[in-house]
């Protein structure tokens, strides 16, 4: 069942020896037939199966790896092999790593999750302490390029946390832990390029007529002018269930930018043609249900599902789901079966730059010369980054980046579709898939840059839609057939259809109990303001969280990131969501899910699909890591006038006061006093004496509740 924020579960695998006693990769392709799928988190589709679950429910379906491997979507699945050895399991996820695994060590167990937060409670649970990776932390606040925003996805802000790399599969013994290669388990591994795309092209026909059973179930197509939204429509017209489908796009005329507005027009009024041509309807949105968030909700909401992954957040002041359960196909991964305009600018900028004994050096260097923080932090995110590199494969510098871009930020931009899910509208990317890939990889870099890949899947599957232009001169000129140059597409006649489906939508309607006059929250806030204020409390908590040696480190850190976003705020929506990561190490915003010992399920029925609509039973209040109470915005202050020392609490003007605050205050980091619990926001004590001075406050939600958080005032020094 879908859950509107994604549930902290975790899998814990005990072992019987050490971790390293773990012989040779031990899994073949042959071997994939006796693993059966015990567990599956986030939504598969695969040619004979479409199945959405979570990783505490056991997987009724009856598949082995060796079919599920191959899926479409966003998921992680666990499968598991019983011999005379005992239980062996192998670990994997989609085949562009849009599920993240989450993975660990500990004592005599592996802990492995789909969300951060599932991998640290069960690090808890076993007794491990958390630690901070400080150049994970470092690297992370002060990108060099937006497009590695998380520059490694591999390692988190946790130490002891791994996210499993995209070609990698995790096989587990009694003997210990392996991370292992997974393109040799592929079964299409000796296959020619014209059998990768045919095998591609009938995962994805197949998929669609499995979606196609599921019950209730709409399916759409997000179409645009582009290339990739077009490649998705030929191989839905291939698959004989085009009449199923509906359109969806965006309404120029919501721009305000002109210049934007035109190029989207053209775009628009090309998938119109299309939409016409085809016989085909704009989709109509439906009933939707509002349920209204504040600051707090909207990044524990994000931090469910993204913590550690991907830190692109908006903070949106709701959520929406929709009454009707949809899946929309988009082009998500396109990109990469050419080349990645990143890579290519990267490649070029390094080339510009003085020569370098090595490529890794190059990129370093180049990375370096953008790296806008302290020198003290330099060494280490200079090491960090070369590491992230080497992990790249490929033949040359461009190849290697392009690689580095699938195994980032491509990851996390399309890692959406568990989130999606929540508004009971799936994305679905097609062209996300493991035999485009392969194929793709069998081209040189011109062949791919000139778009022969995706030429070959239209000319394999509808060639027809290559005689329309492309919003894009160039991908006309390379792709298209030369008679589309000549075809002269309407500006306005997409309009009336457009006009015709604004005027069937309707407001969407605010779920009961989840007002902000019933919950009692902050609602509508200012994003930048709320962001900024998390963000400095949550820097003065990780400073009292980090181990004693490094709190000069943190601090110096912690001020130059806050320094840059206040120069450009609206990179304080960004920093909370990192901020909110490294948090989520000593912290974790969701309360612990569902602890599971793995073990087979023998079902006597094996049903081939299971999705559903998201289940909201009520306005779940996750925040802090006690009780699940709301986490009061305020920001303390300590002053001196004359002989009084007065520690203000700075609670949000706009926050009601509903909380006790105690504070403790300290002298050469000694206590000399205390204020106990009360709901007053400001207390006075005797100045006693030259010495540094500061608090600590901690505040409860009510007398029933025990001590939460405590916040650290400023410092001052009296001489």
């Amino acid at each position: 069942m879908q859950e509107l924020f994604r549930p902290a579960d975790f899998v814990s695998v005990q072992l019987d020896g050490g971790f390293y006693a773990a012989g040779p990769q031990p899994i073949t392709l042959h071997d994939l037939q006796g693993y059966k799928v015990s567990r599956v988190a986030g939504l598969a589709v695969g040619e004979d199966f479409a199945v959405e679950s979570k990783i505490s429910t056991p997987l009724i379906q009856n598949l082995t790896m060796s079919e599920f491997q191959e899926a479409l979507g966003e998921w992680i699945a666990i499968g598991e092999e019983q011999s005379s050895d005992g239980t062996k399991y192998l670990v994997m996820g989609d085949s562009s790593g849009y599920c993240p695994i989450f993975y660990a060590e500990v004592q005599n167990f592996v802990v492995i999750a789909d969300t951060f937060m599932g991998a640290v409670h069960g690090l808890k649970q076993l007794g491990s302490n958390p630690e901070l990776d400080i150049a994970h932390y470092v690297a992370t606040l002060f990108p060099g390029h937006p497009h590695f925003d998380n520059p490694s996805v591999r390692r988190t802000m946790s130490s002891k946390i791994r996210i499993l790399g995209i070609d990698e599969a995790l096989f587990i013994q009694g003997t210990g832990l392996r991370v292992i290669d997974r393109p040799p388990l592929w079964c299409s591994t000796n296959a020619t390029y014209g059998e990768l795309l045919e095998r591609g092209s009938q995962l994805v026909r197949s998929s669609i007529r499995q979606l196609s059973s599921v019950k209730g179930l709409e399916k759409v197509l997000s179409l645009s002018g582009g290339v990739d939204s077009r490649l998705v429509l030929s191989l839905i017209t291939s698959s004989g269930f085009t009449d199923e489908f509906e359109l969806s796009t965006v309404d120029p005329r919501t721009w305000k930018n002109k210049n934007t507005r035109e190029v989207i027009e053209r775009d628009v009024a090309i998938a119109d043609k299309i939409r016409t041509d085809l016989g085909l309807n704009w989709t109509t949105v439906g009933e939707r249900e509002f349920l209204q968030f504040d600051f707090r909700d909207s990044l524990n909401f994000h931090q469910s599902y993204k913590s550690n992954f991907a830190h692109s957040f908006s903070a949106p002041p709701g959520h929406t789901v929709q009454g009707r359960l949809k899946i929309t196909f988009r082009g998500g991964g396109g990109e990469l079966l050419r080349t990645t305009l990143t890579g290519e600018r990267i490649a070029e900028q390094i080339s510009n730059r003085p020569w370098q004994h090595s490529e890794i050096q190059g990129f370093t260097d180049w990375y370096m010369s953008k790296f806008p923080m302290l020198k003290q932090e330099r060494p280490l995110v200079q090491k960090y980054m070369a590491e992230t590199f080497k992990s790249a494969r490929g033949n040359s510098l461009t190849e290697k980046l392009n690689e580095l871009y699938r195994n980032t930020r491509n990851r996390t931009h399309f890692g959406h579709v568990r989130q999606s899910g929540s508004t009971n509208n799936y994305a679905f990317h097609p062209l996300s898939n493991q035999y485009f890939i392969q194929a793709s990889h069998m081209l040189g870099f011109e062949e791919r840059s000139n778009g022969k890949i995706v030429r070959d899947l239209f000319n394999r599957n509808d060639p027809s839609l290559l005689n329309l232009p492309f919003e894009n001169q160039s991908s006309t000129n390379t792709i298209a057939n030369n008679k589309a140059r000549d075809v002269e597409i309407s500006n306005d006649s997409w309009q009336k259809p457009m006009d015709r489906l604004k005027a069937t939508r309707s407001s969407s309607k605010v779920r009961k109990r989840w007002t902000q006059a019933e919950r009692l929250i902050e609602a509508p806030f200012d994003k930048i303001q709320s962001s900024r204020a998390f963000t400095a409390q949550g820097m003065k908590l990780l400073e009292d969280f980090i181990q004693p040696e490094l709190k000069k480190t943190m601090r110096r850190i912690n001020a130059r990131a806050f320094e840059q976003s206040q120069t450009y705020k609206s990179r304080f929506l960004a920093l909370s969501t990192k901020i909110a990561s490294a948090l989520d190490v000593f912290i974790p915003s969701q309360p612990s899910g569902t602890h599971v010992q793995l073990y087979t399920s023998n079902p006597e029925e094996s049903p081939r699909t299971t999705i559903s609509k998201v289940q909201i039973d009520f306005p779940a209040r996750i925040q802090d890591g006690w009780h699940n109470q709301s986490i009061p915005e305020f920001t303390p202050e300590l002053s001196i006038v004359k002989d009084d020392v007065i520690v203000s609490i700075g609670l949000s003007k706009t926050h009601p006061v509903n909380n006790e605050f105690a504070i403790y205050l300290y002298k050469d980091n000694h206590r000399i006093d205390k204020a106990w619990y009360d709901v007053r926001t400001e207390v006075t004590f005797k100045l006693n004496g030259p010495g540094t001075y500061f608090a600590q406050i901690f505040y409860r939600p009510n007398s029933s509740h025990r001590t939460s958080i405590g916040i650290k005032t400023n410092e001052v020094v009296i001489d």
